[in-house]
Order: C-alpha cells, then structure tokens, then sequence
C-alpha cells in the first residue's frame, strides 16, 4: 500500500514538473502598445502611481490607536546605550600624553 501512494505521487511530481517551468519570452514592445489595459504606457510610470489619496485629518491619532493596539501599551524595546565607564589612572594605565614627552 505504501508502495502504491509512493509511486501515484511520484508520478503526480514528474507530470507537475514540466506543465509550469516552461520558459515564457517577454512581450515585444509593439505587442505591450496593442494591449495597454494589461502593460499600461510603454516606458511610462506605472497607472497605479498616478494615483494620490488625501492625508486623512484623524491620521496622528488613527496610527496612535493602533499602535496602541499592536504594542499593548508597551514601548519597543531598543538597544541598550553604551555608556562610559571612568577607571581610576595609574602610571600603568594612564595615557601618555605626546606633548608632554617632547
């Protein structure tokens, strides 16, 4: 039985292989000028980018209120800053300063 399921979905994979890699060429340009519904302009912006939409007035507390949503109340946790730690200098460690040797 195994044996059965094993060889219907090798078969199923092999048949599957070759129906959908065929290589498609790209359309010619007189072929995108004919049909403009589907390519649009020729070398032109897309048509979904001549597209603008007004700025709603409730955008600052929309995006707040979902934010509020997704975080919960939380802050983003951020990366911690480094901050410097002064040791005490002895003549072992302590810088030498060049203008002073000279």
């Amino acid at each position: 039985m195994k044996k059965n399921i094993l060889l219907i979905g090798c078969l199923v994979v092999i048949a599957s292989c070759g129906r959908y890699s065929k290589v498609v060429d790209l359309p010619k340009k007189d072929q995108m000028q004919e049909n403009s519904r589907i390519y649009g302009e020729v070398d032109g912006p897309a048509r979904q980018s001549k597209n603008t939409y007004p700025t709603p007035a409730d955008a600052a507390d929309q995006s707040a209120r979902i934010k509020e949503i997704l975080f919960n109340g939380k802050k983003p946790v951020s990366a911690p800053v480094a901050q410097e730690v002064s040791a005490p200098a002895n003549a072992e460690t302590a810088p030498v300063d060049s203008a002073a040797t000279k």
